[in-house]
């Protein structure tokens, strides 16, 4: 059966040419290509003119599948385990469940400190052993807590605020006092919307180019706020005085708001 031909490019704007056999099956040599692409868009200058010296024509590539796949196998290995990095396991809190850990440099110290939601409220865990809990909103119904949240610089002085909300309510932000008195205690809050009823998914984008950060924001309850629907949130000129943030819809009423499906 005649192979179906489709035309992709790589990075340099050279064609790659590969067929799809029977039944949506791709070849082994195909599949080589897309490895031997992909291999030479990640490796240095050096390593890559060594495969093109070895495999000089795709030709070549082809007639060698077996082999050109050993190589690989033994470059994509040899590459990982030289820039291998062992990640250590810091544990910022254990004693409750907890969906929402944002970080930021709240103390000045060049350290990254901890911003999470559990147990009805919302916590500052300061490094660089994140043993000092400092809570900074207490939800007024007791045991619940964020789902998403993130940091922010609303109000324009250089410090990352915290926005978030609960499942059920309005989406709200705390501002940050800086660096001196931030670890000493409670945040004010301030509102961001007093229609959008419960989030599910937050996101920190600028989205209009202007310098500064916007939000994204869905409504979670399908009964109320902005009904199964999405919106950015510019920030106002003087957010210490709105009680409501600049509201852009631009998914009305086809985007629920607990399909998870948000993400940067």
């Amino acid at each position: 059966m005649e192979k179906n031909r489709r035309q992709q490019t790589n990075r340099a704007g050279n064609p790659i040419k590969f067929g799809v056999a029977r039944e949506g099956r791709v070849p082994a040599a195909t599949c080589c290509l897309f490895i031997l692409e992909w291999f030479q868009s990640q490796v240095g200058p050096a390593m890559n003119l060594a495969i093109l010296n070895l495999f000089s024509s795709r030709k070549l590539i082809m007639q060698n599948t077996l082999t050109l796949m050993a190589l690989l196998m033994c470059l994509s290995s040899s590459v990982s385990a030289e820039d291998k990095v062992i990640w250590k396991k810091h544990v910022v809190m254990e004693h409750s469940l907890c969906y929402t850990a944002v970080a930021l440099d709240a103390s000045g110290d060049d350290f990254l400190d901890v911003i999470a939601s559990f147990d009805g409220k919302v916590s500052l865990f300061i490094a660089p052993d994140w043993k000092t809990e400092t809570v900074l909103y207490r939800f007024p119904d007791g045991g619940e807590f964020c789902i998403h949240s993130a940091v922010i610089d609303v109000d324009g002085d250089g410090d990352l605020d915290w926005a978030g909300s609960l499942a059920s309510d309005h989406p709200f932000w705390l501002e940050n006092p800086g660096k001196e008195e931030a670890h000493k205690g409670a945040w004010t809050p301030r509102a961001i919307d007093n229609d959008i009823t419960g989030i599910h998914c937050i996101l920190r984008f600028d989205i209009d180019n202007d310098g500064r950060d916007d939000l994204i924001i869905n409504n979670f309850d399908p009964k109320q706020g902005i009904r199964d629907s999405m919106a950015w949130f510019s920030i106002p000129q003087d957010p210490l005085k709105a009680t409501q943030w600049n509201r852009h819809v631009f998914a009305d009423g086809d985007a629920r708001g607990g399909s998870h499906y948000m993400g940067a």
